[in-house]
């Protein structure tokens, strides 16, 4: 159930490469950024975001070693890590999902319904990666991947939600830039490690820490990020932009199509966080407007399923893990505390 990597970035790398082999190698080949049978051309289109991806410690030597253990073209695994690589409507990794910060007893408690098309889904596990260079982090990843979510020792957690904006640019690819963010000791340390590099495209990162910070941060490529601090500890997000500096550059007609539950899903868990004595499992579970609803169920409406909710408490640096919808499956509880 938990993939454990355990090393440096290198041997963790070739630890993930070697286990995964198989579905590293499916992925590939299903994977639409790939759809270009010529070698070379994926080399050059891969080029500018691993230059990126070196310019951050251990994150280059990771994926040569998922590479080198998956018996796969390095310049394949990087393109599995820079879904932005091609423009935003035909990226094939795109997930819906429901982000949401509460106060708990010992800290926030970060949760979120990680949403994606069934085939993606179906790849999503938990990673637990150990080694001298990094903190303990718990990641929810795909084989090949560097991680979509996660926690680390230090108690600070990141969850985050595409937003469908208009350009994307080569540069330091989300997944690199969370992973960086997840090597910091604070939430104001990791959104220092977001901000300072322009974005590739459209997201929103919800991050909190074990000192009770809890902060947003929008992204896009056309202008600068914006962020905004929680200080009650309650903050929700889903797949539109909250601040009219990102929102105009919005693809409101892809938005409209491809997220059409954004608006709705935001508003029903604002309501659910408003109630005293909220659980975020509960919250996560829910089917108001089923099924476009908080918990994802098929639908011709939108193509995206919840594959994973994650519920992150940074006081007691606790993750419960449910791969699958929440309202059917059970949670890992994983303690980075007694590791």
């Amino acid at each position: 159930m938990i993939l454990e990597l355990t090393g440096d970035a290198g041997q963790r790398g070739r630890q993930h490469g070697a286990r995964l082999r198989e579905q590293i190698h499916a992925r590939i080949a299903g994977a639409v950024v790939l759809e270009t049978p010529d070698t070379a051309a994926r080399a050059a289109l891969a080029g500018p975001w691993l230059a990126a991806i070196d310019s951050v410690d251990h994150l280059g030597a990771e994926l040569r070693g998922i590479a080198a253990g998956a018996g796969v073209p390095l310049h394949d695994v990087v393109l599995l890590n820079a879904f932005e690589a091609v423009e935003t409507a035909r990226q094939v990794e795109l997930g819906g999902c429901t982000a949401i910060s509460l106060a708990g007893p010992s800290g926030p408690v970060v949760a979120q319904n990680w949403d994606a098309n069934p085939s993606l889904a179906a790849t999503v596990a938990i990673h637990l990666h150990r080694g001298p260079d990094i903190p303990t982090t718990v990641l929810l990843a795909s084989p090949g991947g560097l991680g979509w979510i996660g926690l680390n020792a230090h108690g600070v957690a990141l969850v985050n939600n595409d937003l469908l904006t208009r350009s994307v640019r080569p540069g330091l690819p989300s997944q690199a830039v969370r992973r960086a963010a997840l090597a910091q000791a604070t939430a104001a340390d990791a959104v220092r490690v977001i901000v300072s590099r322009p974005a590739v495209g459209g997201r929103a990162y919800l991050l909190a820490d074990a000192n009770g910070a809890t902060m947003t941060v929008e992204v896009s490529a056309e202008a600068g990020p914006v962020v905004t601090r929680h200080p009650g500890r309650t903050a929700v997000h889903t797949n539109h932009a909250v601040s009219p500096t990102i929102a105009v550059h919005e693809d409101r007609d892809l938005l409209a199509a491809t997220y059409p539950s954004s608006r709705f899903r935001m508003r029903r868990a604002a309501d659910l966080a408003s109630r005293p004595g909220t659980s975020p499992r509960i919250l996560l579970a829910d089917h108001a407007g089923y099924p476009l609803s908080i918990c994802r169920h098929p639908s011709d409406r939108e193509q995206t399923v919840t594959a994973a909710s994650v519920v992150l408490d940074c006081g007691r640096r606790h993750a419960a893990i449910a791969l699958g919808n929440p309202c059917t499956g059970s949670h890992v509880e994983i303690n980075l505390t007694a590791w």
